[in-house]
């Protein structure tokens, strides 16, 4: 008899007391662990006192527009270039209490809609596989991919984010119900809020709804399709409404990709990035024109007519002369003067950009996005917990490599998980939906947007357990099962 067999006979799922209380112990020994023993309040000099967890630059695009909605008490700042999903219940704990506070309650509830969305997930487990034993399993598997649970106590929108889509999948697979449909809905609607790179999953839950209720007249599925769209609709309503009124622009998500402030004319801030990504090269940490050595990182493969090494080099004094980094005026530098210095700087990347893309349209198409692709995949997840490693105390080392294969292992699980559902449950529409949804955020971080910050993937790394963990153990006990009957 199998494991999940023999688990199978006295194991119960469906007391929610008894999981989600288990769930939420947990999750709450880790937020403890986490703000303890991993909190940047002594390095971060933008930590907010009074703050239990940690913040990093890109908190302050959520917490900042909020703070000022509420010293001006201008409704226009809630439709700066972030969408409201995670300004919102912010502004509501800051309605009632100090920002401080307001934060500590804000991560307090990231925690516990975590927990909740971890017993959705190993709910849908059991939805897929049709064994209790697999909720056992994904519970367990969750909680082994510490570093989602280090995001319950940031002020960002990972951790709402990975919660909304595992509360937005379990309620489309529930059942045919209209309301598990408008509820799917809106909790999709709020991971798009929350991270607008989501906005195209609601395509592909359509097609999902139109696949797996394929035998309904085409009215009824329509009406499934408006129902499940309805949250999206009211919403998109107001967000496209305020952008028009205050910004004077029309659009169905963020204004922009980009912080504002990397847009910049003064600055050569998005040639420069534009430039890095057609090489291939890592623009969001340390990029060789600021520093004041570093080894020449661009293959002779890049050249064009329009530039070389040597050219390269002369373009870095230039830089150096005018900006200390991408963002950073080099202090002593008269604005004016580095704004006409930094035009020419621009027009001169951008004309090596479009060079690169001319000239060598294979590497600048395929090549570059699979050096991101890469860097993604063997990224170390712990980055945001302790830093580089070679600032890492050595105690730590074992603790951290350990996360780190966790993170590794599981990818290398999820690609044999795809070869195994490509080749047998190509028509189990609910195991496609999710592993879609997952093969989509790498593919629009890395391969579209030319990223690789591993914390884009915290979203779906729960996704990755869902679909990894049961469907590998089904497959191996299946094939055991069989050649012990034929033995």
């Amino acid at each position: 008899m199998k494991i999940s067999d023999l688990l199978d006979k006295d194991f119960r799922h469906d007391n929610k007391l008894i999981w989600v209380s288990a769930a939420l112990a947990i999750k709450f020994a880790l937020f403890f662990f986490f703000t303890q023993f991993f909190s940047t309040a002594d390095l971060n000099p933008k930590h907010i006192a009074g703050f239990w967890g940690n913040v990093a630059n890109d908190s302050f695009s959520y917490i900042d527009p909020i703070e000022r909605l509420i010293e001006k008490d201008d409704i226009a700042f809630l439709f700066e270039f972030r969408m409201f999903g995670y300004g919102i219940p912010y502004w509501m704990a800051r309605g009632v209490m100090n920002q401080s506070s307001a934060l500590n309650l804000i991560v307090v509830i990231q925690t516990i809609v975590s927990a909740l969305s971890v017993y959705c997930l190993s709910s849908i487990a059991v939805q897929i596989f049709k064994k209790s034993f697999y909720f056992l399993l994904t519970f367990c598997g969750y909680f082994t991919v510490l570093i989602v649970s280090l995001y319950d106590i940031y002020p960002m929108t990972e951790s709402f984010a990975a919660s909304s889509l595992i509360f937005s999948i379990y309620f489309i697979i529930k059942g045919q119900r209209n309301t598990n449909l408008l509820i799917s809905g809106l909790f999709l609607t709020w991971a798009i809020f929350l991270k607008p790179v989501c906005f195209p999953l609601l395509l592909l839950y359509v097609v999902y709804i139109f696949l797996e209720h394929a035998k309904k007249k085409i009215g009824q599925l329509l009406k499934l399709g408006l129902i499940f769209l309805i949250p999206m609709i009211l919403i998109e309503v107001i967000w496209v409404s305020g952008q028009l009124k205050y910004n004077n622009i029309f659009t169905l998500t963020t204004p922009t990709i980009f912080h504002p402030l990397y847009l910049d004319a003064d600055k050569h801030t998005m040639p420069i990035i534009n430039f890095q990504k057609a090489t291939g090269e890592n623009w969001e940490g340390e990029i060789w024109f600021y520093s004041e050595e570093g080894n020449y990182p661009y293959s002779s493969r890049i050249e064009t007519s329009e530039f070389n090494r040597d050219s390269l080099i002369a373009l870095k004094k230039g830089i150096r002369s005018v900006q200390s980094g991408n963002l950073q005026f080099k202090k002593g530098v008269e604005r004016a003067v580095a704004s006409i210095e930094n035009r020419i700087i621009s027009a001169k990347l951008n004309r090596y950009t479009q060079s690169i893309k001319a000239e060598h349209p294979l590497y600048f198409y395929i090549i570059s996005p699979i050096k991101y692709l890469y860097r993604t995949v063997i990224a170390s997840s712990t980055d945001r917990m302790l830093g580089s490693y070679n600032t890492t105390s050595k105690k730590l080392i074992p603790f951290r490599v350990l996360l780190d294969i966790i993170f590794w292992g599981l990818q290398m699980v999820f690609l044999f998980a795809m070869v195994i559902i490509l080749r047998k449950h190509l028509y189990n529409y609910k195991l496609l939906l999710i592993s879609s949804t997952t093969i989509y955020f790498y593919f629009i971080h890395t391969i579209v947007f030319k990223s690789s910050d591993f914390r884009y993937l915290v979203a779906i790394l729960p996704l990755m357990v869902l679909i990894a963990l049961p469907t590998c153990f089904q497959y191996f006990g299946t094939h055991s099962s069989s050649a012990k009957n034929l033995d």
